[in-house]
């Protein structure tokens, strides 16, 4: 579904379906070099082992994953801001996009991996919105 906000903003409802497809396009490899990019800029995370009651690192490559997707996405349809809707559907394929979305609303972040372009996502500003 697509619309027309009221200030002349188009607006594109992203699928989940898609962004999970692209999440399974994205190579592990790609996932641990967002990881490192966050470990090397002073990103910590205390994880344990129990995926039910602790984070893991597992949940967060799959974050990663969701990152590197979702601004492949992007790119794809050349949007300046996207948003994740994280509702049922996506709740039970993957962990929560929080990481993700803070990514995004930041301009200090990994920098832009995208699969058909060789454009970088532009660091100098947020590229989403909720």
């Amino acid at each position: 579904m697509s619309c027309c906000i009221p200030p002349g903003v188009y607006k594109e409802r992203l699928s989940q379906s898609t962004l999970y497809a692209e999440m399974l396009r994205t190579t592990d490899l790609e996932a641990q070099a967002i990881r490192n990019w966050l470990n090397d800029n002073g990103v910590r995370f205390m994880t344990g082992p129990d995926p039910e009651t602790d984070l893991t690192d597992d949940q967060i490559l799959q974050q990663c994953k969701m990152y590197v997707a979702a601004v492949r996405i992007a790119d794809e349809f050349g949007c300046d801001a996207i948003g994740i809707q994280y509702q049922q559907g996506l709740k039970d394929l993957a962990p929560a996009s929080d990481l993700v979305e803070g990514l995004l609303n930041n301009t200090e972040r990994p920098p832009g991996v995208f699969a058909r372009s060789t454009r970088a996502l532009s660091p100098a500003r947020a590229a989403a919105f909720q």
